[in-house]
């Protein structure tokens, strides 16, 4: 580093001077940000001043797509909301950035974080660098069927959607025209078994033609006694004997 003196009227003036860097150095902690939709995110500006004199400015911002964002600067040291500095030869200090989104179309923006300040009369601008901001659009309804090993658009799952329906009618018609022939068969043994004569025992009889009763003891044929109906039992007038009717 360099002093440089100069004399007039017994009084001395120093120099700003400092070494290869900036006088004030500005480093950002996080350049790379993404922001979802109506979200924020915070970064962290850390300044040094490497000179022997004091340095006295303000943080900002420029660069491409600013209006996307909204800046708000807090110093760590006392939580103020400022983006001011006065530092004193050697002294840090550290502010942190909010960028809060406030588009909600898919984009981006690049900030570059500067800090401007006066040092011995003098005013100078120092960058930290740009931030990568990605502003993402919102997140989108799903685009089709995904399988796995296969991802269908929405026509393709519309259509397979489609197919599926038809492909379980026709099963279920397959099902129905399979099952026809055991239900007849088994409707043909229901009345196949309904049509089972069922052998006549001792003193049973069945109605004839004509409503007649034929005596199994004595074959009288007799008339049915009126309103009667299969089973029931009666007395042969001829030879008094009972008989069980059926059907």
């Amino acid at each position: 580093s360099t002093v440089t003196t100069t004399a007039s009227l017994a009084t001395t003036t120093v120099l700003a001077s400092w070494g290869e860097s900036a006088p004030i150095e500005v480093v950002v902690e996080d350049a790379s940000l993404s922001i979802e939709t109506s979200g924020s995110a915070t970064t962290v500006v850390r300044l040094t001043n490497t000179a022997n004199a004091r340095a006295v400015g303000e943080l900002d911002l420029a660069g491409s797509n600013l209006a996307y964002l909204q800046a708000t600067w807090v110093h760590l040291g006392d939580g103020a909301r400022t983006s001011s500095f006065s530092l004193e030869p050697g002294a840090s200090a550290r502010y942190t950035l909010e960028l809060v989104r406030l588009t909600t179309g898919a984009s981006s923006a690049e900030p570059e974080v500067l800090a401007t300040y006066t040092m011995a009369g003098t005013e100078r601008t120092e960058s930290g660098g740009t931030i990568e901001v990605d502003l993402p659009g919102p997140a989108m309804p799903p685009t089709g069927m995904d399988l796995g090993l296969v991802q269908l658009s929405n026509q393709d799952s519309l259509l397979a959607l489609a197919s599926g329906w038809v492909m379980s009618m026709l099963l279920f018609a397959l099902l129905r025209i399979r099952r026809s022939p055991v239900d007849d068969e088994d409707e043909d043994d229901d009345e196949s078994t309904e049509k089972e004569v069922v052998e006549l025992g001792h003193n049973e009889a069945r109605v004839e033609e004509g409503n007649k009763v034929t005596c199994p003891s004595c074959d009288a044929v007799l008339g049915v006694p009126p309103g009667s109906e299969p089973p029931f039992r009666f007395t042969c007038p001829t030879c008094s004997s009972s008989i069980r009717v059926l059907p």
